[in-house]
């Protein structure tokens, strides 16, 4: 590395040009090479492999003198691909990507393998690399692309420096002029970047973007809260496995969602930026527990100032009549405005909930059960299609749908949809009891998260049962 300072006055003999340009590119085995290229010339006059990439990447402005007009970085490899194809087409701004395929079956016969290759647009000029020319199939390709363009071109000997040092040349052309477009392709993403997170021991992806997607590129997404890690990163296809660049915890407590924004800048560098979001109607359900049981008090008494249980995604609300204020407020001990997760644990003997059993699904990956309204909202034939982290859909004779997840003991359990909302609603009506001094007489329920009304009817069904089975005989529901 010592030997790299001042690099073209040290190790090219007589400084043979007065201006270069620098090309650092992946080699084998997780090492980068180093070339440099006379800016007129285009000639190779220096190469190096370097093992200690990391660092050598931080020293550059050190290392490269003044004579080094921009360092180009190629950084990210490439697959190796049976026939690859690559569409450009010549914009002012440079060339725009139209597609990027690739062929892997070529058995079939040369007029379908053209249109399978080229398609249907007419090209003005074919360019056909390969550094096996003498292979039949080469030859038949070369054959099949020489008859449908005007003009031709078959390059045999991509390794040579004379095609890299061009190449180097022109793009930093318009490095130093934005104007200059004549050989400048427009960049995409070389990788399939994606948001995801941990839970148990595995990696689940939110999305996944394609490569070759053009740059600069946005995507968000928004995530309720959640005790996981997330994660970007990009998908390695040749290795299968998902490389993180970062990961962090979403953030407080004091949102009800995030919105995760993934950026990939044109110089193909992600970054991300998460941003807590509250949902009004979680911020209003107080005024409108006040609006909407102020009718059933009319009508029927024991519904007056009862409490009330809202929903959204994967929490739940309590909100109780305040006679202070002479209104409804939050539940302090239930999370007040940030609610409590509707997770329920089963790793120990005795079953536990909310967060702990939050942060032990995202340790674990197993023995608790959650989303449970995205499985009470879906039909018997979409359960069959529907896959859960934690737990599996199954049934018996008297249960059409039931949820099979592990317990401390080694051994598996079900329960009905209905079974496992009681569970949570016991623990509902102790934190309310513990408040307020005596059990409800009646409840009131409401879902906050914007489902279709049959979906409602479904939730409203399930929560009758489990009004049922823990004995509360008066309840009422509004949306």
């Amino acid at each position: 590395m010592a030997n790299c300072y001042n690099i073209t006055t040290s190790l090219i003999p007589n400084s043979i040009e007065k201006e270069y340009i620098a090309l650092v590119s992946p080699y084998e085995d997780h090492l980068i090479q180093v070339v440099i290229f006379g800016y007129q010339s285009k000639e190779a006059y220096f190469h190096i492999v370097i093992k200690d990439a990391e660092n050598f990447i931080d020293e550059i402005p050190k290392i490269m003198d003044s004579k080094i007009k921009a360092v180009i970085l190629r950084v990210h490899q490439l697959q190796n691909k049976f026939v690859h194809i690559i569409e450009l087409k010549y914009t002012k701004a440079g060339y725009e990507l139209v597609q990027n395929h690739s062929i892997h079956d070529m058995d079939e016969s040369d007029e379908e393998l053209g249109e399978k290759i080229l398609g249907k647009n007419e090209l003005q000029k074919i360019v056909f690399c390969s550094d096996k020319p003498d292979k039949p199939l080469i030859k038949t390709l070369k054959n099949i692309l020489k008859a449908e363009s005007k003009k031709f071109i078959f390059v045999d000997d991509t390794g040579n420096n004379k095609y890299t040092g061009a190449g180097v040349i022109e793009e930093s052309k318009w490095i130093f002029n934005k104007k200059y477009t004549k050989f400048h392709v427009l960049p995409t993403t070389t990788r399939a970047y994606m948001i995801g997170f941990e839970c148990g021991e595995e990696e689940f992806s939110i999305f996944m973007e394609d490569d070759t997607v053009a740059l600069p590129f946005e995507k968000t997404v928004i995530q309720s809260k959640s005790s996981f890690n997330y994660f970007i990163g990009y998908f390695n296809w040749e290795k299968r496995k998902v490389c993180r660049l970062e990961t962090s915890a979403l953030g407080d407590d004091n949102y009800h969602e995030y919105e995760i924004t993934l950026k990939v800048d044109v110089d193909n560098q992600p970054s991300y930026a998460v941003r807590g979001i509250n949902v009004q109607q979680i911020i209003d359900f107080p005024s409108l527990c006040n609006e909407k049981m102020d009718d059933f008090d009319e009508d029927e008494e024991e519904f007056e100032r009862c409490p009330v249980i809202g929903f959204y995604e994967n929490h739940s609300f309590i909100c109780i009549w305040d006679d202070t204020k002479e209104g409804y407020k939050f539940l302090d001990s239930w999370g007040g405005q940030r609610g409590k997760p509707m997770h329920i644990a089963f790793d120990k003997e005795k079953p536990y909930f909310g967060k702990a059993a939050e942060e032990t699904f995202g340790k674990l990956g197993k023995f608790v059960v959650c989303d449970l309204l995205q499985v009470i909202i879906r039909t018997e034939e979409e359960l069959q299609e529907y896959k859960h982290r934690s737990f599996t859909i199954t049934k018996d004779d008297e249960n059409p749908v039931l949820i099979e997840f592990d317990t401390f003991d080694g051994t598996k359990k079900a329960a009905s949809p209905e079974f496992l909302m009681a569970l949570l609603l016991k623990q509902h009506l102790k934190a309310i009891k513990k408040e307020t001094g005596k059990k409800p007489n009646g409840l009131g329920f409401c879902i906050l998260t914007d489902f279709d009304w049959e979906d409602i009817e479904c939730i409203n069904n399930c929560l009758e049962d489990a009004c049922n089975l823990v004995k509360l005989g008066n309840y009422v529901f509004f949306d």
